[in-house]
This record gives C-alpha cells, sequence and structure tokens, in this order.
C-alpha cells in the first residue's frame, strides 16, 4: 500500500507534466515552445526514473540506488528551473525585448550549479569545501590561463547591465558598423552592409566607444557638411539646399531638415546640413540622391563647384555644346515662333540659356507663379494635372511649354516632371521684352496664336456647365492687353 508521500512525489511531477504540456500547446511563441518541451522531457525522464528506482532491490543501498537518487532529485529540479527561466524570457519578449543568450547561459550555469551541489551533498555525502581549500594553487593558475574568457565574460555582463544595443540594432563599435546578429558570453557579432560578419570580443566592446544608429524604433539624424563657393549668398545658399533635401522622397518632413552656414573655407562657405531618415539603411540611399540634385541644381544656378586653385592653365576654350545655328533650329520648330522671321529667331537664339535637370526632378508646378519658356533640347518629361498627378502627355526635344505664364503672368498650369536627364533652353521675360520692343507686332501675332491655343483648353473646361463661353477674338484682346501692360509696351 503506498504511502502519502509516494503519492505525491507522483501526483506532483505528473500535474507539472500536465501544465506544461497545456502551456506547450496554448502558446505560439517557437522558443518558448522549445523551453517547455525541455521542460517536458525532463519531467518524463524523472518519472522513468522514480520508476526504475521502485523495482530496484531495496534490502541494500548499492551505487545505483544513489545514481537513480541523484538523478530523480537533478532531473526534477532542472525540470522546474528549464521551465521557471523559459517563462521569464518569454515575458521579457512580450515587452519587446530580446534576451541574448549570455543571459540565458549565465542563469542556466548559476540556477544549475546551486540545485546541483545540495544533491551531491545530501544523496552522495561530496563536500566541495575542502576541494576548493586545497586548490588555490590550481586556482590562481586557471585564472591566469583563463583571463581573456573571464574578461570577456564579465565584460558581457556588464554590458547586459547597461544594455548599450540590443539583437537587430545598427550599431557603430570602433571602426566596425553593422547590426547585432549575436550576443554570446565571449564575444558579440555584427553583419556589415557588405554581409561579412565581424566578432568582436566582448572585453573591446566594454573598451570601445558604441554608437547606436537604431535604438527605440526612432528616426535617424544625418549630419552633411556643403561647401558653397563664395558668390552664391548665405540666404540664397541656405534656401537652395532646403529645396533640394525636401525634393528627395525619402527625406522626412518631420523632423523637419535645417540648414546652417558654418565656417568660411579656402574657396567656399562650409554649411551644415540635417535631415532625417525612416531607417539607418537609408542614410547611404538618400546622400546619394542629395547630391546627385544638388549637382543638376549648382549647374543651373551657373554656381562653380569649390576646389582648391592651385595652378592656372591657358588653354583654348571649349567649343559651345549648343552653337546659335542649333538654338535657332530648336526655336523655328516651336509653334509659338514658326512664322517669325529671322532676325527674332536668331536675337532669341543667342540670348537662350541651357538649364539642365536630373531624372526625377521638377521642373515646374502646377499652380505656382513663373516667367520662363522652356524648348526641350534633350530627354525627355512628363506632363501631369491635379492632386493625382496624373500625367497626360510627354514632351521630347523640340517641343516646347511655360508661354501661357512668361506672357501672361498666368500661374504653371500643370506639372512637367524630367524622366531622364534633360536640358532645357530658357526664356526669360526680360530677354522677350527686348524682343517685343524691337518687333512691336509681335505682340499682337503672339496673343492671338496663344488665345487659338487655349480655347480648346477652355471650351473642354466648360462642356456640360453654364459657363459663358469667350470669342478667341475677345480673348486675344484680353490676353494682349495683359502683355503690354506685363511688358511695359
Amino acid at each position: 500500500m503506498p504511502t502519502f508521500v509516494q503519492i505525491l512525489s507522483w501526483a506532483i511531477p505528473s500535474g507539472i507534466l500536465l501544465a506544461l504540456m497545456g502551456l506547450r500547446a496554448a502558446t505560439k511563441s517557437a522558443p518558448y515552445r522549445k523551453d517547455l518541451q525541455g521542460a517536458i522531457g525532463l519531467i518524463i525522464a524523472h518519472l522513468i526514473f522514480r520508476g526504475i528506482l521502485l523495482v530496484l532491490p531495496g534490502d541494500e543501498i548499492t551505487a545505483v540506488h544513489k545514481f537513480f537518487a541523484v538523478a530523480v532529485r537533478l532531473s526534477l529540479a532542472f525540470a522546474v528551473l528549464r521551465a521557471m527561466v523559459g517563462t521569464g524570457l518569454h515575458l521579457l519578449r512580450l515587452r519587446g525585448y530580446a534576451p541574448p543568450n549570455i543571459l540565458r547561459n549565465v542563469l542556466d550555469f548559476t540556477l544549475y550549479t546551486l540545485a546541483t551541489l545540495p544533491v551531491l551533498k545530501s544523496q552522495l555525502a561530496f563536500d566541495l569545501t575542502g576541494v576548493v581549500a586545497t586548490s588555490a594553487v590550481l586556482s590562481v593558475v586557471i585564472g591566469l590561463a583563463l583571463q581573456d574568457t573571464l574578461g570577456n565574460l564579465f565584460a558581457g555582463l556588464s554590458l547586459q547591465l547597461d544594455m548599450p544595443f540590443v539583437m537587430g540594432d545598427w550599431v557603430t563599435i570602433g571602426t566596425h558598423t553593422g547590426h547585432v546578429v549575436n550576443f554570446s558570453w565571449r564575444a558579440t557579432r555584427i553583419q556589415k552592409r557588405t554581409l561579412e560578419l565581424v566578432t568582436i570580443p566582448n572585453n573591446v566592446v566594454a573598451r570601445e566607444s558604441v554608437r547606436n544608429h537604431s535604438r527605440g524604433g526612432q528616426v535617424v539624424a544625418v549630419d552633411e557638411r556643403v561647401d558653397i563657393v563664395f558668390e552664391a549668398p548665405p540666404n540664397v545658399a541656405r534656401a537652395m539646399l532646403m529645396e533640394t533635401l525636401l525634393s528627395c522622397p525619402s527625406v522626412l518632413k518631420t523632423p523637419a531638415p535645417w540648414v546652417r552656414a558654418e565656417s568660411y573655407q579656402d574657396v567656399a562657405v562650409r554649411y551644415w546640413v540635417r535631415y532625417w531618415v525612416a531607417e539607418y539603411l537609408d542614410c547611404e540611399m538618400v546622400r546619394d540622391e542629395f547630391y546627385s540634385r544638388l549637382w543638376y541644381r549648382l549647374r543651373r544656378e551657373g554656381l562653380e563647384f569649390p576646389y582648391p586653385r592651385r595652378s592656372v592653365q591657358m588653354r583654348e576654350p571649349a567649343p559651345a555644346a549648343w552653337p546659335v545655328e542649333a538654338r535657332a533650329a530648336l526655336l523655328r520648330g516651336a509653334e509659338l515662333f514658326r512664322d517669325q522671321p529671322a532676325e527674332v529667331i536668331d536675337a532669341l537664339a543667342s540670348g537662350l540659356r541651357a538649364r539642365e535637370w536630373g531624372a526625377g526632378e521638377r521642373v515646374v508646378k502646377e499652380g505656382a507663379p513663373g516667367d520662363t519658356f522652356y524648348v526641350v533640347a534633350r530627354g525627355r518629361l512628363s506632363v501631369s494635372i491635379g492632386p493625382g498627378a496624373q500625367v497626360v502627355g510627354h514632351l521630347n526635344p523640340g517641343d516646347c511649354f511655360g508661354e501661357a505664364s512668361l506672357l501672361t503672368d498666368a500661374p504653371r498650369s500643370a506639372n512637367v516632371d524630367a524622366l531622364e536627364d534633360v536640358v532645357l533652353f530658357e526664356i526669360d521675360r526680360p530677354l522677350f521684352r527686348r524682343i517685343l520692343v524691337a518687333q512691336p507686332t509681335l505682340a499682337k501675332q503672339l496673343s492671338e496664336l496663344l488665345a487659338a491655343r487655349e480655347a480648346p483648353r477652355e471650351q473642354l473646361a466648360s462642356d456640360g456647365s453654364s459657363a459663358k463661353k469667350v470669342h478667341p477674338r475677345q480673348e486675344a484682346e484680353h490676353i494682349f492687353s495683359r502683355l503690354r501692360h506685363l511688358f511695359s509696351l
């Protein structure tokens, strides 16, 4: 007849086994399921050892009895500790903290040691006090041999207390930058952008400065230093840099980027630019985008790039990329100047200015004011309208746009974006005024042509409505009146 104690010795492990199996079935966390599976295996081993211990002859205590007695106690203790540690780490993961392997290793070593020593002492009368007291010399030898290993261990523990990074963070440790893929008791392993794995001993990590680029899921600030030649006034340079930053889609609008003049260099003013990106991996992509667009912007503004000036070279000027004859041929192909005399075309061609835009940049914005007219010399552009930027057409070499804004001061009627690197010839209002003064009849001709081009668009806009339609002659007179007032004719 089994005693009450014997019943409890079977009932308690069996209850723990059922509870662990229920937890394993309920959870979806793979690491937690693995811990529970290990605890379940230890409980089953405990029950098996206990069963073997029952069938052994009990007339005398042998070494086999002592072995299974130790196995029974240690398997139950290890099962409970495995379940407790696994549950604690699972709760940490639920709160968003990814515990590293070193934490698990230290907890297992400490708890299992504390559980093993009392069992060995009670069952085998094994006392480690005398061994420790008589092994001072051996301890010194082992300590000297393992000083680097122990240094890494304690450095890893101190890093766990400070928590300068967690698994997955992008960090810079010394000269190495990458994201943390493993953190063990001996070393920290990071993976660089080039997919190289760098293993850094923990005692080295503890001595180096650690820069965490992605802690807490916050946005990342990027600092750039940009040199602009002295010829560009600071207010103009700051506005130009800010507009270039805001044109980059990956630059966050909140927090807002800012630009400050920092110092004078040999041939330029140095500006401190700060902007924010969503993730650290975006930094290089945004830097490339920013500097590429800035190059085109500086070229459009006619600003030289700052470089050390050490020597003077005398050489023949390079031939013009777009001679006057080529510019005049482009103007003759434009509808606005198709029937104009040669002297008007030549005067305009000699005053044209070549402007460059990079692929993806917006040349003009719908609704923005404008006082320039463009002829496409090279590249392709798209034309879009409305809040959704619906594409309604494309522009190719020889096409022109912007005449309504130039002649009537009307806002831009569409967005024009560069699909590739483009070169545009620009005609501004002062140049066009000189032509109109020299050719008084040109203003009347252009007004009639512009009214004829606008009539279909106005008719399309007024279809199905009660809006009064304007006769092309009346529209031409209205445009001519605005043109004379705008150009002071």
